[in-house]
């Protein structure tokens, strides 16, 4: 995870820096999961156990499941 000194703060990764492998795995739990149940009866932590990527890189990524689902 990359720190800024300046100010000891997470900085986000684009999600185009996303790796291909974890793209194909991400994409169809999140299209599956958004389009069953409501929004907020999805959780990063069940897309994470779904698609086998660890919530951690999720958020590296996507700051919210709105950032999740829009991109």
């Amino acid at each position: 995870m990359k720190i800024d000194r300046n100010h000891g703060i997470d900085i986000k990764k684009p999600v185009s820096d996303l790796p291909e492998k974890q793209k194909i795995k991400l994409y169809p739990v999140v299209l599956k999961l958004f389009s069953t149940r409501d929004f907020h009866q999805v959780s990063i932590r069940e897309i994470s156990r779904l698609s086998g990527i660890s919530s951690t890189t999720l958020y590296r990524y996507f700051p919210s499941k709105e950032k999740m689902l829009f991109s």
